[in-house]
Formats: C-alpha cells, structure tokens, sequence
C-alpha cells in the first residue's frame, strides 16, 4: 500500500489546497468564514465542505490558485476541521485577553 500522506495532511491535494487556503490574507478570512460554526450554526459539515470546494473551485476557475489540483481527492473535512481548530485557539486566546 501506497502511502500518499503530505506534510501530515492526507495527501498532496489537500495539502496544496491548504497552503494556498492559509497563505493569502482574503482566501484565510474567506475560509474562516466558511468553516465557523458559530458564524453558520445550522450548517452540516458536508454542506460547508460543499461551500469550500464551490470556493476554491472558483478560485481556480480565476486562476487564483494556479496548481493544478485534483479537487475530488481533497479531504476538505480535514481542511475545514484544522480552520475549526484554529477559530477555536483563536477564541480562547481573545477571551484570556479580557480576563
């Protein structure tokens, strides 16, 4: 068996994605916006990972994201649960700031 994990996401794809997803400014305030639960409460996973393909689909569609990227071996639950992680470190660390 192949191992085809990267960087310790699942594989290249997801990876990729992700990088670009966190390395530009608009692209990481537009995920988080996305993967936040609390901002889109009633929202199932599988409809923000709809909504986060859509994205980065459109992304691409505007040569945004210039890698050629095979979009149905993204993990996108793998992508919208590490943002998910990082909203939450986020939250706490603004709430230690008022106490």
């Amino acid at each position: 068996m192949i191992d085809e994990t990267c960087n310790g996401w699942t594989n290249w794809e997801t990876w990729n994605i992700n990088l670009w997803l966190c390395n530009e400014e608009g692209m990481y305030h537009e995920t988080l916006e996305i993967c936040d639960k609390e901002l889109n409460p009633h929202e199932y996973e599988f409809k923000r990972a709809d909504q986060l393909e859509e994205y980065v689909d459109y992304l691409m569609d505007e040569n945004i994201i210039t890698d050629k990227v095979s979009l149905h071996r993204v993990n996108w639950k793998e992508i919208i649960e590490s943002f998910q992680q990082t909203i939450e470190e986020n939250r706490k660390y603004e709430e230690a700031k008022e106490v």
